[in-house]
């Protein structure tokens, strides 16, 4: 076989195996004849790319490569000279290697008892794995040599070691807003504390009975964690939501007509009070004219100009919730890198999603934070310490591994950490690297500064997430950022009336309820109105 045949050959497999299909004997048949969609397509882009590190598109897999024997021969041509060399004698086919065939005894084996056939074929096999040992090692091109060296200095930073008590006690710790259970009675009330405490359950009950009730009635059926958060033996009677049926502006009231004031603005998605006039108007005019799903609603397009009129970048797309927005925004890494490691840090929050729910070790070792998470899945997230030299030193040293390095600009739960010169840092590593910069922005966004995080560090972005305020009490989630990086979730610009298509391989990003009528109409206000009050506060 020539060089060609062997990357042939080697093509299929990758794709057969990626794939589960048989692909046949027709090397000449398009890979779309062949039942590749472009999904796969966009994937397959990007492993070969890295295999034979010569970079293949999405489009030319469609077009001037868009065969076995096409692609193989373009492989063959741009390969260097000393990559995948062929053996001048023919060799041994692996199977061959791994299981060769037994050579008859030179002397007859009448005689023998079946153990002593046995030892003489076991020898035999010895002796012919001696020979393939004896070999000569096939050359390795200098570039495949250092990528594999980069490898093993890699692999120096992720050894299996024992885990440290205190990390041991940081990881058992619980997670975000996970439902905080306590099974244990403090023991060491005085007889005054136990005697006030008594009382001030007793007056929280009756104060609250309806809210009370509601709780218990509903347990049974309705599975909810912030119900049970904060579970103490001791505060037993006591834990349980206040139910509100009723709100306006700041205020709320409970099932039992009692005030309050809403200090925590909805998780911070609250930035105009509850049932805001603009918006009531909003919500009413829209719900007259329709909320339907599937068809595209004319406020997508403007909200999207608005978001990148806003945050100075390219292109928006829209989801339902920030940890939505953050998933999105990891794949979109992982699709136009080919490479799978993300960098967080310790004391972040990205949402939900699997992998985002992590800690990590000094040892550069990534856990699960929450039951129900496989190791499997945070294996890919590097977890390092937020605003560090050493974490710098780290993202230096590993940067040929990385997707992208994403940070929450202001940590939620150290609030008073901004360290500027360390995101500038960063922005400049990956930068020169090929590595994205993703800001979490569900927080930041718009509160921050009109161009949250990005005009308060001044820094730019590969991409961004939003949540939270823009949606005016609304379920919304989005990304925004570079063309280069945001096309990859519909293919990049193409026009009518001439022989543009899309060129870029995407990545899957759906929802039922993305850029629904409804949260679309209110976003729009909300910029509108942030748009207005920024423009009237600087000319002031």
């Amino acid at each position: 076989m020539n060089r060609k045949d062997i990357i042939n050959s080697e093509l299929k497999s990758i794709l057969e195996e990626s794939s589960g299909m048989e692909l046949g004997n027709d090397s000449n048949a398009t890979f779309i004849e062949l039942g590749l969609d472009s999904l796969f397509l966009t994937q397959a882009a990007l492993t070969i790319s890295k295999k034979y590190g010569i970079k293949i598109t999405f489009r030319q897999l469609n077009e001037e490569f868009s065969s076995l024997s096409a692609l193989s021969s373009h492989l063959d041509a741009n390969l260097p000279a000393d990559a995948m060399p062929v053996a001048k004698t023919a060799q041994p086919t692996p199977q061959q290697i791994a299981m060769p065939a037994m050579q008859q005894p030179a002397t007859p084996a009448h005689g023998m008892n079946p153990m002593q056939l046995m030892m003489m074929q076991q020898m035999q096999m010895m002796q012919m794995m001696m020979q393939n040992m004896n070999q000569p090692q096939q050359q390795v091109a200098p570039s495949v040599q250092a990528h594999m060296e980069k490898a093993v200095e890699i692999k120096s930073h992720t050894k299996k070691e024992d885990i440290s008590e205190n990390e041991k006690a940081e990881l058992a710790k619980p997670f975000g807003a996970i439902a905080r259970i306590e099974k244990t009675s403090a023991t060491d009330f005085t007889d005054a504390q136990n005697k006030w405490l008594k009382k001030f359950i007793s007056d929280y009950n009756s104060k609250t009975k309806s809210s009370k009730k509601y709780c218990q009635d509903y347990r049974s059926v309705l599975a909810d964690p912030r119900v049970v958060t904060g579970f103490k033996p001791t505060l037993k009677e006591i834990i349980y939501q206040i139910v509100i049926n009723k709100c306006k502006g700041v205020k709320m009231w409970e099932l039992d007509g009692n005030e309050y004031v809403d200090v925590l603005n909805g998780f911070g998605s609250n930035f105009f009070g509850w049932g805001n006039d603009m918006l009531m108007n909003v919500w009413k005019k829209q719900l007259e004219e329709g909320i339907e799903l599937g068809p595209q609603t004319p406020l997508a397009g403007e909200c999207a100009k608005l978001m990148c009129e806003l945050t100075g970048y390219d292109r928006a797309g829209f989801c339902n919730t920030g940890s939505e927005a953050v998933l999105g925004a990891m794949r979109i890494a992982r699709t136009v890198t080919g490479k799978n490691l993300i960098v967080c840090f310790n004391g972040s929050y990205h949402g939900i999603n699997d992998e985002v729910i992590v800690r990590g070790t000094k040892k550069l070792k990534s856990f699960p934070a929450a039951a129900g998470i496989m190791p499997e899945a945070v294996e890919n997230m590097l977890v390092l310490d937020y605003g560090t030299e050493e974490s710098l030193q780290i993202i230096r040293e590993r940067i040929d591994e990385l997707a992208a390095v994403m940070i929450e600009p202001i940590q939620s739960r150290r609030a008073d950490f901004h360290p500027k010169e360390f995101i500038h840092e960063v922005r400049k590593i990956t930068q020169q690297n090929n590595v994205l910069m993703i800001l979490d922005e569900v927080i930041t966004g718009f509160r921050l500064r009109l161009g949250g995080a990005q005009e308060y560090y001044d820094v730019k972005a590969d991409l961004s997430t939003y949540g939270k305020v823009i949606g005016g009490n609304m379920p919304i989630g989005a990304i925004a950022g570079r063309k280069e990086f945001m096309d990859a979730l519909d293919g990049g610009h193409w026009q009518f009336g001439d022989n543009s298509v899309p060129e870029v391989g995407v990545t899957y990003f759906a929802g039922t309820f993305v850029r629904h009528p409804l949260a679309m109409a209110t976003m729009k206000e909300v910029l509108l109105h942030l748009k207005r009050k920024a423009s009237r506060f600087t000319k002031n």
